[in-house]
């Protein structure tokens, strides 16, 4: 049985002179099988709101892993009732490699140029039967905190 895992996006704070907004998670499942994250199967892939322009600092944790699996990201300009109005684009994706079904968590990690205002996660498991993994993808989104100019 698959779990996903429900996005939170936390309200952002301000460190360094930058806008932080902690991301955690921004997408996962606990069980995952052979049906991909996709938004086209269930579970939904929702997008995310966040600040236009941020760069995104995230992590994709995977444990008892078997098999392959790809996780990327996407990025748009407009969502409708949780629908892209314009299509997506890529916006990064996390190195693929093979799992060997150990509880032992592996983490990978992916900046992100500047993205659009919305983002969502992408997960497509190995073909062929056999593949499981617990994942979830967590981080930030970066972005330059507002100064007024001076008169």
């Amino acid at each position: 049985m698959t779990t996903t895992l429900t996005p939170l996006v936390y309200p952002q704070t301000f460190q360094n002179q930058q806008a932080v907004i902690p991301m955690e998670p921004l997408a996962g499942q606990i069980g995952s099988g052979t049906a991909p994250y996709n938004g086209s199967s269930s579970p939904p892939s929702p997008w995310q709101a966040v600040p236009a322009g941020s760069v995104l600092d995230l992590t994709l944790t995977l444990a008892n892993y078997t098999g392959t699996l790809s996780v990327i990201l996407e990025t748009c300009n407009q969502v409708v009732a949780g629908v892209n109005v314009d299509p997506p684009q890529f916006l990064g994706s996390f190195a693929q490699s093979l799992g060997t079904g150990s509880p032992t968590p592996v983490t990978a990690n992916l900046v992100t140029r500047p993205c659009g205002p919305f983002v969502r996660v992408l997960m497509t498991p190995g073909a062929g039967g056999g593949q499981a993994a617990d994942w979830n993808v967590s981080g930030k989104a970066i972005t330059a905190a507002y100064t007024p100019l001076s008169s």
